[in-house]
């Protein structure tokens, strides 16, 4: 091993090195405060999504306490898609607005479209 390849693992272990402490820094800044998230979406951005990502999505957020009601409403899935969701509701509210103040601990319950079992 020359020189010149030293040098290249040395960049390479650099740039792993710097990707990790902006990943860290990317972590810290979504941490909840004080265990209070700001919304980064409102109520109506959430319908039609998939029920599991929206899930996953709340739970990047610092969310902890979920609950699913199924919709056994759909016939073949083409116009309404299996796991679609019909709404969320925050601690009882169907109407949040971008930006509201919710604690982690808050009530999730998200009700999504399904086919009847």
């Amino acid at each position: 091993m020359d020189i010149l390849d030293v040098l290249e693992v040395v960049d390479t272990v650099g740039t792993i090195v710097d990707c990790a402490d902006v990943a860290k820094e990317v972590l810290k800044r979504r941490q909840p405060k004080d265990g209070i998230v700001k919304l980064p979406v409102n109520s109506v951005s959430l319908r039609k999504k998939n029920c599991f990502e929206v899930k996953s999505d709340l739970e990047e957020l610092g969310f902890t306490n979920f609950g699913f009601v199924k919709i056994e409403d759909l016939k073949t899935g083409i116009l309404t898609k299996d796991g679609s969701v019909e709404s969320v509701m925050i601690n009882g509210m169907t109407g949040f607005k971008k930006g509201a103040k919710i604690s982690v601990d808050a009530v999730i319950t998200i009700a999504y479209h399904t086919f009847k079992q």
